[in-house]
Parts: C-alpha cells; sequence; structure tokens
C-alpha cells in the first residue's frame, strides 16, 4: 500500500484567509510606520553617512553665560585650531536674522581670519542696506573641512534658530584618505528603487539595524577622526596622491550626497539655503602633481621628456612659439600630465592665444593628481542640485573670471591656489548679498550705497592690529609649504621680509625654505637668527646643522645637532642626523650606535633605517643592509635613496636585471635623481644595450652636470659606440672635476684619436 504524502495532514489555506494574512502583514508595517512618526524614530535628518563614520562628534558651539547673566553659544575651545571664534546669544531677538555660513578655509578666511573673510563683508553689507533687521552672520568655515564633516555642522546649527544657511563648499573634498563600497556603482534602476524605500522610516530603521551589524562583523566605512587629519599632514604627504588613489568619480558622488543631505536637512526644518559654486586660481598657479599616463612605455617616456626638457629650455628664454612646438609633441605622446599641460597654458597665453589657453589652464588643474582645487564635477554637482531642488545659487564663477584677465581666474584674485584677496572676499560678500536680495530671501528694496560700504570697509581694515596682516602671511607661507609649493612659500616670504623683522618663525621658515631652494648660506643666516630670537627652540639647532652639514662643515653641524638633542632628548631626526656626521667622518661605530639610538626613539623613522643600511654595505653586510634597506621603503614606499641603495646591492653581486628594477624604481619616485640615471646606464651598457645605456647616462649629466663618475661611464659608452670624440670630451670633464680616470683607457683614446686624425 502506497504511503500518504506529508502535505495531505495540512489543511489548505482559503484565498481569503490568504489575503487577510497579507493585509495583517501590512497593518503591522502600517502601524510600525505611524510609530516611528509619531516618536520621530528614523529621521532621515539623523540618518548616517554610508560612506565614512566618525570616532566621535563634538559640537561646533558650546553654552556659555556672560557676566551680565545674559546666555549664548561660543565656539569650543577644542575647535578653535579649526575654527574663528564666534558668539551669538542664546534666545534670539525679534529683531535679528541670523545666518550661518559653512565651508571650508576660504569661509573661514584664510590665510587671514573671520574679520576679513566673506561672512564678515556679507553682514556689513546687510546692515548697511537694511535698517529694520540686525543681520547676524556667523562664520562656520572649518580648515580644512569637507562636506562630509560639514553636515554635522549644519545638524547643530538647525537647533540655534537660523533664518538663513550659505554653502561655500568643495575644494576640501581629496584632502582626506577614505575608501568606498561597490554600491557607488550600483545601477540606476537599484538606486531608484532604494531612493522609494528610503521614504518610509520602517525601511530606514531596518536598513540602518542591519548596516550596523554588518559594521560589527567586518567594517567597510572609512573612520575618520573628531577633527580633520590630512593626506598632506602625513609624512609621505603628496607621494601618497596618485591618479587611482584620489578616487576622483566616487569622491565627487560622495560630495554631491553630502550636499543632498544638507538640502534635506534645511528643507525638513524650513531653513532657507543658498549655494555657492567654488572658484579657484587657474591661471597662476600650477598644478600640485602631475602624473604620467598608465602603460607610458620606456621609449615614450623617454621621447616625451626630450621634448618636455627642450620645451622648459624655449619657455624660459622667452621663445613661447618653439616652446609650444615641443609641449604638443610632447602631449601627443602623454596627454593626462598636469604640468605640461599648465606649460602649454602659459604659452598659449603669452601669444595671446586666450580662449585656447583656458582650454589648457583648466585642463591642467583637472590633471592635478592633488586636487586641492575643486575639479569640474564638484561645481557641477553644486549647480545640478541647485536646480534639482529649486536652491538659489551664486555662481562665483563668472565674477572672478572677468574681461580682465581673459576670463581665466589668475592671481588678481587670489593669494595662492584657492583663497581669495581681501578685495575679493568682499566681491564674495557683496555678490551673495546681491543674489539674497534677488531671490527676495531679504528685502529686495533695501538699497546699498557704494560709497558708504567701501568707506566702512577701509575703517573695518584700519582697526586690524599689524600683527594681523604679519600672521596672515606666514599662515600663507605655511599653507603653500604644506601643500609642496616651496617656491611660491620662498617667494612670499622674501617679498614681506621688511614687514617680519624680528620674528623669530620667520626667520626659521625662510630658513627652510632657503634650504630647500638651495642657497645655504643665506639659510645659516636666518637660521642663526631664529636661534637668536627664541634659543630653546630645538628644530632650529637641526636645521642650521644640516645647512651647515651641506656647506662642508660637519663639525659645526655636530654641534647644533647635540644642542637640539639636549634641548628635546626626543629628537630622533638629529640623532639620526649625528649618525651621518660620523659616517661622513669614518667612524662607523659611532655612526651605527646613532642610527639605533634614533630607531629606538622612532621604530619607523626611514632615514635612520636608510643610515644604518649603508653602514652595514659599507661594512660588506649585505644581508643586514638589504633588510634596513627595505624597512625603510616599507616606512616610506616612494623613498628613493632607499631603492637606489638596494639597487647598488644587487648590482654589486652581478644581479643587473633586480639592480635595474630598483634604479627606475628611484627614477619613479624622483625623477631628476641623476645618480640613479648613471647606475641604470650602466646596467643597460652591461647587457651590451648601448642606446639605452648612452641615454640614461646623457639624462644624469643633464640633470647633473658635475656628476663625475657619469662622465667618465658615458666617455666609457661613447668609446663602445665608435664615438670617440664625444668619448674624450666628457672624459676630459670626469677628470677636470678630480675623478681618477683609468691611465690605460686615457692611453687607449689617446691613441684611437691620434689614428683617427692622421686618416
Amino acid at each position: 500500500m502506497a504511503a500518504k504524502s506529508d502535505s495531505a495532514s495540512y489543511p489548505k489555506t482559503s484565498p481569503l484567509q490568504k489575503m487577510l494574512l497579507i493585509g495583517l502583514g501590512l497593518a503591522f508595517i502600517i502601524a510600525i510606520e505611524l510609530i516611528l512618526q509619531v516618536f520621530n524614530i528614523s529621521n532621515r535628518l539623523s540618518d548616517e553617512d554610508p560612506f565614512v563614520g566618525f570616532e566621535n562628534v563634538y559640537p561646533l558651539f558650546g553654552e556659555k553665560t556672560l557676566a551680565n547673566g545674559e546666555k549664548v553659544y561660543r565656539t569650543n575651545a577644542n575647535k578653535l585650531s579649526f575654527f574663528n571664534d564666534q558668539q551669538f546669544l542664546k534666545i534670539k531677538q525679534d529683531s535679528v536674522f541670523r545666518i550661518f555660513c559653512f565651508g571650508g578655509s576660504t569661509t573661514y578666511g584664510r590665510p587671514y581670519r573671520a574679520e576679513t573673510s566673506f561672512p564678515r563683508w556679507l553682514e556689513i553689507n546687510l546692515n548697511l542696506a537694511d535698517s529694520t533687521r540686525h543681520y547676524e552672520v556667523i562664520n562656520c568655515g572649518g580648515i580644512s573641512y569637507a562636506s562630509y564633516r560639514i553636515v554635522n555642522l549644519v545638524k547643530e546649527a538647525a537647533n540655534y534658530q537660523p533664518d538663513l544657511f550659505i554653502i561655500y563648499s568643495g575644494h576640501n573634498e581629496f584632502l582626506e584618505a577614505r575608501t568606498y563600497e561597490n554600491f557607488l556603482q550600483q545601477n540606476k534602476r537599484l538606486k531608484k528603487v532604494r531612493l522609494f524605500f528610503d521614504k518610509f522610516r520602517t525601511y530606514r530603521l531596518l536598513r540602518k539595524t542591519v548596516n550596523r551589524i554588518k559594521q560589527d562583523i567586518k567594517p567597510k566605512k572609512s573612520k575618520l577622526k573628531d577633527e580633520v587629519s590630512t593626506i598632506l599632514d602625513a609624512s609621505a604627504g603628496l607621494d601618497r596622491y596618485t591618479r587611482e588613489s584620489i578616487q576622483k568619480d566616487q569622491t565627487i558622488a560622495h560630495f554631491r550626497y553630502n550636499l543632498e543631505r544638507i538640502i534635506k536637512i534645511s528643507q525638513g526644518q524650513n531653513i532657507p539655503l543658498v549655494l555657492c559654486t567654488v572658484v579657484s586660481n587657474v591661471k597662476d598657479f600650477s598644478p600640485f602633481k602631475s602624473e604620467h599616463k598608465k602603460n607610458l612605455s620606456e621609449d615614450n617616456h623617454r621621447r616625451w621628456g626630450s621634448y618636455f626638457r627642450k620645451g622648459i629650455e624655449l619657455q624660459e628664454t622667452g621663445n613661447f612659439t618653439d616652446a609650444l612646438k615641443n609641449y604638443y609633441e610632447s602631449f601627443s605622446i602623454d596627454n593626462e600630465y598636469a604640468e605640461l599641460a599648465f606649460r602649454i597654458a602659459q604659452c598659449l597665453y603669452q601669444t595671446n592665444q586666450f580662449k585656447l589657453a583656458k582650454k589648457y589652464f583648466y585642463l591642467a588643474q583637472e590633471l592635478d593628481v592633488c586636487p586641492l582645487r575643486a575639479p569640474a564635477g564638484i561645481n557641477k554637482a553644486i549647480r545640478d542640485l541647485s536646480i534639482q531642488y529649486q536652491i538659489p545659487l551664486v555662481d562665483l564663477q563668472p565674477l572672478f573670471a572677468d574681461a580682465q584677465n581673459h576670463y581665466i581666474p589668475g592671481s588678481r584674485y587670489f593669494v595662492d591656489h584657492v583663497h581669495p584677496t581681501i578685495p575679493a572676499h568682499q566681491m564674495i560678500g557683496e555678490k551673495i548679498a546681491e543674489t539674497l536680495r534677488l531671490k527676495q530671501i531679504i528685502p529686495s528694496h533695501s538699497q546699498i550705497n557704494p560709497k558708504k560700504l567701501y568707506e566702512i570697509y577701509h575703517t573695518e581694515l584700519q582697526k586690524l592690529p599689524a600683527d594681523y596682516f604679519k600672521e596672515g602671511i606666514l599662515n600663507l607661507a605655511k599653507v603653500l609649504g604644506w601643500a609642496g609649493k616651496e617656491k611660491e612659500k620662498y617667494e612670499i616670504l622674501r617679498r614681506n621680509a621688511a614687514s617680519l623683522q624680528n620674528n623669530f618663525e620667520y626667520y626659521y621658515m625662510i630658513g627652510n625654505s632657503a634650504v630647500k631652494n638651495g642657497e645655504l648660506d643665506a639659510a645659516i643666516d636666518y637660521f642663526q637668527k631664529a636661534i637668536a630670537l627664541n634659543p630653546n627652540f630645538s628644530e632650529s639647532y637641526t636645521n642650521l646643522g644640516f645647512a651647515l652639514e651641506n656647506s662642508g662643515f660637519p663639525d659645526e653641524a655636530l654641534k647644533n645637532y647635540q644642542t637640539a638633542l639636549k634641548l628635546d632628548p626626543e629628537d630622533y631626526v638629529s640623532q639620526a642626523n649625528i649618525g651621518r656626521i660620523f659616517y661622513i667622518k669614518n667612524d662607523l661605530e659611532k655612526a651605527k650606535a646613532a642610527y639605533k639610538a634614533a630607531i629606538k626613539m622612532k621604530s619607523d623613522y626611514p632615514h635612520a633605517h636608510e643610515g644604518l643600511g649603508v653602514i652595514y654595505y659599507k661594512q660588506g653586510n649585505y644581508d643586514r643592509a638589504l633588510e634596513e634597506f627595505r624597512r625603510a621603503t616599507s616606512y616610506n614606499p616612494n623613498y628613493a635613496e632607499a631603492y637606489f641603495d638596494l639597487g647598488l646591492i644587487f648590482f654589486d653581486e652581478y644581479k643587473t636585471d633586480s639592480a635595474m628594477v630598483y634604479f627606475k624604481k628611484a627614477i619613479q619616485c624622483q625623477p631628476d635623481y641623476a645618480a640613479a640615471y648613471s647606475s641604470l646606464g650602466v646596467c643597460y651598457y652591461r647587457k651590451q644595450m648601448l642606446k639605452q645605456a648612452i641615454e640614461n647616462l646623457e639624462r644624469a649629466v643633464s640633470i647633473n652636470p658635475n656628476l663625475a663618475k657619469a662622465h667618465n661611464n658615458l666617455a666609457v659608452a661613447y668609446h663602445s659606440a665608435g664615438k670617440i670624440e664625444l668619448a674624450w670630451q666628457h672624459l676630459q670633464r670626469a677628470k677636470n672635476m678630480g675623478y681618477q680616470v683609468h691611465p690605460e683607457f686615457i692611453k687607449l683614446l689617446k691613441k684611437e684619436r691620434k689614428s683617427r686624425n692622421k686618416k
């Protein structure tokens, strides 16, 4: 007898019962949705950023009680490194129209402070034009603050009785390292589905719960500190920026997402909002970092470099037309190198081809691998969201691209790459005020008296102490140095020398710039003046020691390093420098002890590991040397000297292919590394690749004409190629520099020259 089916024992569910069950389920979900709405749970405004989280979020303002008993909100002391000191009444008076301005260092007022920022000039403008209200403009510009940090500020400010939010943000989006999940790449249909369900609090609560569980199991969001820690603040600085690492499309998408969150916060609480496009110095500020396109062959790289260097030579002599011809040849080989686009633009501008120059200036900004100036996608996102949500827009780009500059923003309006001059801040304030009247956010009947306005501007500037402007110059120099623009920093400091006399920080900073620009005598003088003004600052002695060491005074350098170490017993830089002095003196054991002491102070200090590796190399202990050099490159993946050292070890062991890998890596890290080109040329010579050998040796002596060994090696390569006269010329150069040329080689060349002359 056949067994009965298991399902036979269960009663069938009727269609009516099914409908009832579905209805009960929907009723349950609707009930949850209503409860969440009543108790304001999982409000969209409180949703977390899916891309980044924060270790802590501390409020910008704290409640204080004044001597007269009034309650105010004032910038918290722990925020004053990033924000201006601002204060406003806890209970807003009826006549007050309260405006919050959000953004980064431009909103802050850098290189100065709030007193000369556009929010201050906006406040003056509004109060002059309309006596029926008191306009109170609060500066919430945070140094290096990006949009994802500004969202938290906007959330906080929504609690302070605001009448208007103004956003000027976009330049800082690439400053902090973070990663993005794959859902940035989701298809449009899936995004639409998510946006539909995102309207419901039940879905948002469920999604938030699931995300938190996933985050606990395997965190995917970038976890940012409560305050800014930029990529440029790290020891590797600019080296950490690559075309791939900046995640340009994802970063712009994240910016757009944050701006949309700000819009929803303001709309959700009926707070008017104004967006501003951001502006930058396109014409008179070169890219921060350039990078060649991917998979550029060695031969194309060589050809590109040959045209590029020739173009620079011609440009510097004022021959812009011929410079352009060479630059265009380079551009046809690699059109992704930002500095090349910038130089093309400069030459076009000099030859009055302004429309084309503008195209290349903007291309240079777009190709910049370190985008400290907002790429075009940032302003596009601002404009798109302004249209989508009908948010008033202050489009500042046309204001800064006027006919006088051929519609290309430049140094007329900027003190550096993005920070406007004080008159330009005034322009921004005026443009925002004009837009507020036009959009009827404030009374449109209020008229401004331009003469009276500029009189007030003048009076306000006269009130500021002299130190205010001195501090601004030093801040500007710090920003330029932080961003790797040492030449520009040095020029700013030298240009303002008269106003900064007897300022310790000035002498210390200009001393550092002088060292980096190779002016060692001037650097020594600057550091000595800094020490005279502040004898207890250890770094002045360290840097004076470095300048003395590189000027050929090792004993004097040693004394300064030792003084620095007495002032700061944990000064690992001076300790490592002491090791280098003992190495110069050929006291290898003392050098080794000094480097080990530096490593004990800071175990990941790459220069100490590289220095210790050199000692082991000199002592013939290649295994220990390799170990130290590899540690150095692990702590600094862009440490050219350590890669060069690794190449030397493999070269000595006749592992030529391995040596070449490291010499090329050294050149990649430092494109003007003459010794690496010379050694790479010798490797090619070993492999009987004469053409490549000569090319690399020629590059070495073109970078450093005083590299005697490279001249000798080039003479050998030319001789093998049958170019006797060229061989003789370079041999003589090496000899005149004191290089010990092999006597037999001299005899051989003399004999061959004599033989050729007879013919």
